[in-house]
């Protein structure tokens, strides 16, 4: 991976990027979101960043195994781990199994008498499982394809990382209720924030869908969301994804279903959405996302899941394809049909596949799921 250190030419951030895509996200042409890198468990992993910013940066990954010039942090008798200003050098690591779901980055290097990673200096590994191939190796929304082997037959899914950042100081004082100021400083959802405010409108899209990811699926795709707390903040938040459950140990028979996670800063959680986008009765429609902490839920740390229903032309071919990722069926191309989606309070509204809002639905109850993306 070719990763650049840089600053924005607007606002007080700093952010890891593709270097390939550096220049435009600097000037503004893309829009940035945090670094989420994905590997196959068994990949050597190198990391060549250029540090394009006035101060020492590094480069520190949890969870992976690594050189000892690779941890990212400066300590004791360790071999220096910063990248200099203007300077570039490369990070090594080792993906050696894909138990280690995601893997927050972190910068240690603290030149700048600033915590950089309160700017945006951090992101994630995802490792998956040992073969897999991505629709795209850089992003926070990709699509995974894990070879047939075997007797096992392909298996595909959705792989989507949430990062929550904030930089209030205040909310964890011991005392209820909350101050009533409020959220104090930034808190965004990778880099955005949705439409403030806490009354019935204000989680309907109204035709627009905030600025938040949206995360889009069809009904019974195989969905994982990586839920992670960005390093640099100051709170522990608790995401829900709105209903819909997921094990809170996919490695443990028998293990427990919930909706919602408690995270501190650093912490990742690996959410596979029981029975699939929808849940197990499949059920299109769009899914409250974000932080059940209300006041931060309130100044626009939430987002939406978007389950649209399976396109008629899904059912027509019988080879796994990434296009469209339900059970034994996919397309050749990105459908465009428009379907009816109905709620579980008998409403009912015509979706577009690609822009349209749809109804908000109830929560499905749990299933049994297999963490690599069966049902």
């Amino acid at each position: 991976f070719a990763v650049s250190a840089i600053d924005l030419n607007s606002g007080n951030r700093a952010l890891f990027v593709d270097s390939a895509k550096a220049a435009a996200v600097k000037a503004g042409t893309t829009k940035p979101e945090p670094l989420v890198l994905h590997v196959a468990a068994g990949e050597c992993v190198k990391v060549h960043l250029t540090n394009t910013r006035l101060t020492a940066e590094s480069f520190a990954v949890g969870k992976l195994d690594r050189n000892a010039d690779s941890s990212g942090v400066d300590v004791g008798y360790s071999p220096e781990n910063n990248t200099a200003p203007g300077a570039a050098r490369d990070y090594w690591y080792y993906a050696d199994s894909d138990r280690i779901g995601s893997a927050t980055i972190s910068d240690f290097a603290g030149d700048s008498g600033k915590d950089s990673q309160k700017l945006g200096l951090y992101g994630a590994v995802v490792v998956a499982q040992a073969g897999a191939t991505f629709s795209s190796d850089i992003g926070a929304r990709v699509d995974v394809h894990i070879p047939a082997t075997g007797a096992s037959p392909r298996r595909d899914y959705r792989d989507f990382s949430v990062l929550l950042a904030d930089n209030d100081p205040q909310m964890s004082q011991d005392f209820m209720p909350y101050p009533s100021n409020a959220v104090l400083g930034a808190t965004n959802i990778n880099y955005a924030v949705a439409p403030p405010g806490d009354n019935t409108s204000t989680y309907g899209t109204g035709g627009t869908d905030p600025a938040t990811p949206t995360l889009w699926s069809y009904a019974g795709d195989a969905v994982v969301v990586h839920e992670i707390v960005a390093p640099g903040s100051e709170q522990g938040h608790v995401i829900t994804l709105g209903g819909p459950d997921a094990p809170r140990d996919v490695l443990v028979p028998g293990s427990e279903y919930a909706d919602s996670q408690e995270l501190g800063p650093g912490e990742s959680f690996d959410a596979w959405i029981a029975g699939g986008a929808g849940g197990y009765d499949g059920l299109p429609g769009d899914y409250f996302y974000g932080d059940l902490r209300r006041p931060f839920t309130q100044v626009g740390a939430w987002g939406l899941q978007r389950v649209l229903p399976v396109p008629a032309s899904c059912a027509a071919v019988a080879v796994g394809n990434p296009a469209c990722l339900v059970p034994d069926t996919a397309v050749t191309a990105t459908p465009t049909a428009t379907a009816t989606a109905t709620a579980t309070a008998s409403s009912t509204t015509t979706a577009t596949a690609t822009t349209a809002p749809v109804v908000v639905t109830a929560a499905p109850a749990p299933s049994p799921v297999d963490r690599r993306g069966g049902r």
